[in-house]
């Protein structure tokens, strides 16, 4: 019965960009200083994506090391999921943009706009067939992403 289907992590991945920025080197464009930050926030440094780096090119090096993990390729993903506010366009989804750049085969690819939670995905996850499908879903493609720099 798909209600009572057990869902899991098969893989997990990560990623965060190359670039290395020092707190002093953030002062140099804000009126702050190191210790200032230091004793506020407790960050002494962050990652920098590069100018040619976008959201879906986070996602997508996240991606490639989950599916790694897992064991799995693009091509055995039935639905691939990012959840984002920094798109790289408001249409298409970013999620496209990452299908695209994994080489996945066409499924469908969404990007939840609001209110989108683990809780939330793993329970429809559990529930609902492939979109013009009555097989249930088996290896989605979940990411967050964020690109603030």
């Amino acid at each position: 019965m798909p209600g009572n289907r057990t869902i899991g992590f098969l893989g997990l991945g990560g990623y965060v960009p190359k670039r290395v920025m020092t707190n002093d080197e953030w002062a140099e464009y804000v009126d702050t200083s190191d210790e200032w930050i230091r004793e506020r926030t407790g960050i002494e440094r962050r990652r920098i994506a590069a100018d040619d780096e976008n959201t879906a090119d986070l996602a997508v090096s996240t991606a490639k090391v989950a599916l790694a993990d897992a064991g799995l390729e693009p091509e055995d993903l039935d639905e691939i999921i990012v959840a984002t506010d920094t798109p790289e366009v408001y249409t298409p989804d970013t999620a496209s943009f990452v299908q695209h750049k994994l080489g996945a085969r066409e499924v469908p690819a969404c990007w939840p706009r609001r209110g989108f939670r683990l809780k939330r995905s793993t329970s429809w996850c559990r529930t609902r067939p492939i979109c013009g499908s009555s097989k249930p879903c088996e290896n989605d493609l979940v990411s967050k992403k964020k690109k603030c720099s």
